[in-house]
Protein backbone atom coordinates (compact mmCIF):
# COMPACT_ATOMS: atom_id res chain seq x y z
CA UNK A 1 0.00 0.00 0.00
CA UNK A 2 1.25 3.54 -0.78
CA UNK A 3 -0.70 4.85 1.81
CA UNK A 4 -3.94 5.11 3.85
CA UNK A 5 -6.24 7.49 2.07
CA UNK A 6 -6.41 9.06 -1.51
CA UNK A 7 -9.39 11.57 -2.56
CA UNK A 8 -10.64 11.76 -6.01
CA UNK A 9 -12.21 14.95 -6.71
CA UNK A 10 -14.76 14.07 -9.72
CA UNK A 11 -16.99 11.06 -10.17
CA UNK A 12 -16.38 11.42 -14.12
CA UNK A 13 -14.91 8.85 -16.37
CA UNK A 14 -11.80 9.95 -15.37
CA UNK A 15 -12.34 10.51 -11.69
CA UNK A 16 -13.79 6.56 -11.58
CA UNK A 17 -11.08 5.10 -13.61
CA UNK A 18 -8.13 6.32 -11.54
CA UNK A 19 -10.64 5.67 -8.04
CA UNK A 20 -10.86 2.43 -9.44
CA UNK A 21 -7.03 2.09 -9.78
CA UNK A 22 -5.83 4.08 -6.41
CA UNK A 23 -8.34 0.94 -4.52
CA UNK A 24 -5.35 -1.35 -5.43
CA UNK A 25 -2.76 1.18 -3.36
CA UNK A 26 -4.38 3.09 -0.18
CA UNK A 27 -6.93 1.47 2.25
CA UNK A 28 -9.36 4.00 1.49
CA UNK A 29 -10.35 5.89 -1.31
CA UNK A 30 -12.81 8.71 -1.08
CA UNK A 31 -14.38 10.25 -4.44
CA UNK A 32 -16.10 13.86 -4.38
CA UNK A 33 -18.48 15.34 -6.63
CA UNK A 34 -20.63 18.57 -6.48
CA UNK A 35 -23.05 16.87 -8.31
CA UNK A 36 -25.97 14.74 -6.83
CA UNK A 37 -25.52 11.73 -8.92
CA UNK A 38 -28.67 8.84 -9.37
CA UNK A 39 -27.96 5.57 -9.63
CA UNK A 40 -29.45 4.98 -13.11
CA UNK A 41 -28.32 5.51 -16.69
CA UNK A 42 -28.63 9.79 -17.15
CA UNK A 43 -26.46 12.46 -17.89
CA UNK A 44 -24.16 13.78 -15.58
CA UNK A 45 -24.78 17.27 -15.99
CA UNK A 46 -21.21 18.26 -15.68
CA UNK A 47 -20.54 16.30 -18.74
CA UNK A 48 -20.50 18.99 -21.62
CA UNK A 49 -21.44 16.48 -24.39
CA UNK A 50 -23.58 13.97 -22.55
CA UNK A 51 -25.85 14.07 -24.65
CA UNK A 52 -23.84 13.02 -27.88
CA UNK A 53 -23.41 9.29 -29.18
CA UNK A 54 -20.72 7.55 -27.13
CA UNK A 55 -18.64 5.02 -28.61
CA UNK A 56 -15.81 2.91 -26.82
CA UNK A 57 -13.23 2.09 -28.86
CA UNK A 58 -11.10 -1.28 -28.36
CA UNK A 59 -8.16 0.20 -26.40
CA UNK A 60 -10.71 1.58 -24.02
CA UNK A 61 -12.32 -1.78 -23.63
CA UNK A 62 -9.18 -3.35 -23.16
CA UNK A 63 -8.59 -1.40 -20.14
CA UNK A 64 -11.82 -1.42 -18.72
CA UNK A 65 -12.55 -4.99 -18.97
CA UNK A 66 -9.21 -5.69 -16.95
CA UNK A 67 -10.52 -2.98 -14.59
CA UNK A 68 -13.47 -4.46 -14.01
CA UNK A 69 -14.21 -8.52 -15.30
CA UNK A 70 -17.20 -9.04 -17.37
CA UNK A 71 -17.58 -5.97 -18.12
CA UNK A 72 -18.74 -6.10 -21.68
CA UNK A 73 -21.95 -8.18 -20.75
CA UNK A 74 -22.98 -5.42 -18.54
CA UNK A 75 -22.82 -3.30 -21.18
CA UNK A 76 -24.82 -5.47 -23.48
CA UNK A 77 -27.47 -6.76 -21.25
CA UNK A 78 -28.09 -2.93 -20.69
CA UNK A 79 -28.42 -2.42 -24.38
CA UNK A 80 -25.40 -1.10 -25.83
CA UNK A 81 -24.52 -2.45 -29.79
CA UNK A 82 -21.09 -4.33 -30.00
CA UNK A 83 -19.52 -3.33 -33.32
CA UNK A 84 -16.79 -5.48 -35.03
CA UNK A 85 -15.27 -3.02 -36.99
CA UNK A 86 -14.67 -3.70 -40.76
CA UNK A 87 -18.41 -5.43 -40.65
CA UNK A 88 -20.80 -3.61 -38.68
CA UNK A 89 -19.51 0.02 -39.46
CA UNK A 90 -19.59 1.20 -43.39
CA UNK A 91 -18.50 4.39 -45.14
CA UNK A 92 -20.82 6.06 -47.91
CA UNK A 93 -17.99 7.86 -49.73
CA UNK A 94 -19.15 10.05 -53.00
CA UNK A 95 -17.88 6.41 -55.13
CA UNK A 96 -19.48 4.45 -53.00
CA UNK A 97 -19.65 1.97 -50.22
CA UNK A 98 -16.73 1.34 -47.87
CA UNK A 99 -15.54 -0.54 -45.04
CA UNK A 100 -13.34 2.05 -44.05
CA UNK A 101 -12.51 5.76 -43.87
CA UNK A 102 -10.31 6.36 -46.64
CA UNK A 103 -12.43 4.15 -49.27
CA UNK A 104 -9.63 1.58 -50.31
CA UNK A 105 -11.84 -1.44 -48.30
CA UNK A 106 -15.04 -2.21 -50.24
CA UNK A 107 -15.82 -5.62 -48.84
CA UNK A 108 -16.45 -6.85 -45.39
CA UNK A 109 -13.38 -8.23 -43.20
CA UNK A 110 -12.44 -9.23 -39.61
CA UNK A 111 -10.22 -6.72 -38.12
CA UNK A 112 -10.23 -8.30 -34.90
CA UNK A 113 -11.07 -4.84 -33.27
CA UNK A 114 -14.26 -4.28 -31.51
CA UNK A 115 -16.41 -1.70 -29.82
CA UNK A 116 -19.64 -0.36 -28.30
CA UNK A 117 -22.06 2.36 -29.11
CA UNK A 118 -23.93 3.56 -26.04
CA UNK A 119 -25.51 6.57 -24.28
CA UNK A 120 -22.99 8.50 -22.08
CA UNK A 121 -25.39 7.67 -19.33
CA UNK A 122 -24.99 3.99 -19.68
CA UNK A 123 -21.41 3.81 -19.86
CA UNK A 124 -20.29 5.90 -16.71
CA UNK A 125 -23.39 4.50 -15.12
CA UNK A 126 -21.97 0.90 -15.54
CA UNK A 127 -18.53 2.25 -14.66
CA UNK A 128 -19.90 4.11 -11.46
CA UNK A 129 -21.60 1.12 -10.36
CA UNK A 130 -18.65 -1.49 -11.08
CA UNK A 131 -16.44 0.97 -9.00
CA UNK A 132 -18.78 1.45 -6.10
CA UNK A 133 -18.68 -2.62 -5.70
CA UNK A 134 -14.79 -1.81 -4.37
CA UNK A 135 -14.98 -2.22 0.03
CA UNK A 136 -12.82 0.38 -0.01
CA UNK A 137 -13.96 3.04 -2.28
CA UNK A 138 -16.34 5.76 -0.74
CA UNK A 139 -18.69 8.42 -2.71
CA UNK A 140 -19.80 11.70 -1.28
CA UNK A 141 -22.13 13.60 -3.61
CA UNK A 142 -22.98 17.19 -3.07
CA UNK A 143 -19.90 18.40 -1.77
CA UNK A 144 -17.60 21.05 -3.34
CA UNK A 145 -13.78 21.21 -3.11
CA UNK A 146 -13.24 24.95 -2.05
CA UNK A 147 -9.26 24.64 -1.54
CA UNK A 148 -6.16 22.40 -1.11
CA UNK A 149 -4.69 21.86 2.14
CA UNK A 150 -0.83 22.41 2.49
CA UNK A 151 2.03 22.12 5.02
CA UNK A 152 5.19 22.08 5.11
CA UNK A 153 5.10 22.32 1.32
CA UNK A 154 2.98 18.71 0.87
CA UNK A 155 -0.31 18.43 -0.09
CA UNK A 156 -1.98 16.84 2.65
CA UNK A 157 -6.01 16.98 1.57
CA UNK A 158 -8.59 19.17 0.64
CA UNK A 159 -11.51 21.38 2.07
CA UNK A 160 -14.64 21.55 1.48
CA UNK A 161 -17.32 24.21 1.07
CA UNK A 162 -19.09 23.34 4.30
CA UNK A 163 -15.49 23.83 6.29
CA UNK A 164 -14.76 20.11 6.21
CA UNK A 165 -11.85 18.95 6.28
CA UNK A 166 -10.35 15.94 4.55
CA UNK A 167 -6.93 14.86 5.23
CA UNK A 168 -4.88 12.40 2.75
CA UNK A 169 -1.88 11.21 1.43
CA UNK A 170 -2.73 11.86 -2.15
CA UNK A 171 -5.83 13.70 -4.17
CA UNK A 172 -6.26 13.78 -8.21
CA UNK A 173 -7.91 16.35 -9.45
CA UNK A 174 -10.31 14.73 -12.24
CA UNK A 175 -12.64 18.19 -12.63
CA UNK A 176 -12.26 18.36 -16.42
CA UNK A 177 -12.27 21.42 -18.47
CA UNK A 178 -13.79 23.55 -15.14
CA UNK A 179 -11.09 22.29 -13.34
CA UNK A 180 -9.41 25.00 -10.53
CA UNK A 181 -6.26 23.43 -9.97
CA UNK A 182 -4.25 26.51 -10.96
CA UNK A 183 -6.29 28.68 -8.47
CA UNK A 184 -5.56 25.81 -5.92
CA UNK A 185 -2.10 25.46 -6.63
CA UNK A 186 -1.71 29.82 -6.82
CA UNK A 187 -3.36 30.04 -3.17
CA UNK A 188 -1.06 28.12 -1.59
CA UNK A 189 2.16 29.36 -3.62
CA UNK A 190 2.87 26.53 -5.98
CA UNK A 191 3.45 27.75 -10.03
CA UNK A 192 0.52 26.20 -11.87
CA UNK A 193 1.59 24.29 -14.50
CA UNK A 194 2.13 25.28 -18.47
CA UNK A 195 -1.48 24.69 -20.40
CA UNK A 196 -1.40 24.40 -24.29
CA UNK A 197 -4.65 25.09 -25.80
CA UNK A 198 -5.62 23.39 -29.31
CA UNK A 199 -8.51 25.86 -31.28
CA UNK A 200 -10.83 23.25 -33.08
CA UNK A 201 -12.87 24.82 -35.57
CA UNK A 202 -15.66 22.28 -35.78
CA UNK A 203 -19.10 21.93 -34.53
CA UNK A 204 -22.09 19.11 -34.50
CA UNK A 205 -25.62 18.12 -32.87
CA UNK A 206 -27.64 15.25 -32.33
CA UNK A 207 -30.36 14.05 -32.83
CA UNK A 208 -32.36 11.24 -31.50
CA UNK A 209 -34.42 7.94 -33.70
CA UNK A 210 -36.01 4.92 -33.10
CA UNK A 211 -34.63 2.79 -35.76
CA UNK A 212 -37.31 1.17 -38.05
CA UNK A 213 -37.93 -2.50 -37.46
CA UNK A 214 -37.48 -3.66 -41.07
CA UNK A 215 -34.08 -2.12 -41.03
CA UNK A 216 -31.19 -4.47 -41.46
CA UNK A 217 -28.08 -3.00 -42.70
CA UNK A 218 -25.20 -2.25 -40.34
CA UNK A 219 -25.34 -0.60 -36.79
CA UNK A 220 -22.80 1.55 -37.74
CA UNK A 221 -23.22 4.11 -40.74
CA UNK A 222 -21.08 7.47 -41.67
CA UNK A 223 -22.21 9.30 -45.00
CA UNK A 224 -19.01 11.90 -45.41
CA UNK A 225 -15.87 12.31 -48.07
CA UNK A 226 -12.32 13.21 -47.77
CA UNK A 227 -11.53 16.58 -46.67
CA UNK A 228 -10.89 19.46 -47.37
CA UNK A 229 -12.90 19.16 -50.08
CA UNK A 230 -15.95 18.02 -47.80
CA UNK A 231 -16.37 19.75 -44.36
CA UNK A 232 -20.22 18.08 -43.86
CA UNK A 233 -20.56 14.75 -42.52
CA UNK A 234 -23.13 12.21 -40.56
CA UNK A 235 -23.10 9.82 -38.69
CA UNK A 236 -26.13 6.96 -37.86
Amino acid sequence: MLGQRAAVIGASVAGLLASRTLSEYFDEVTVLDSDEIEDRPVVHKSVPQGHHLHALLHGGLRVLSSLYPSFTEDLGQLGATRIAMGRDAVWYLPDGKAYNPTGSVRTPFTSGLEGYCASRGLLESVIRRRTAASSNIRFEYGSTVRELICRDGIIRGVRCGNSRSIECDLVVDATGRGHRARQWLAAIGFAPPEETTIGLDTAYSTANFRRPETYSGEPLVFITGPAPHFTRRGYV
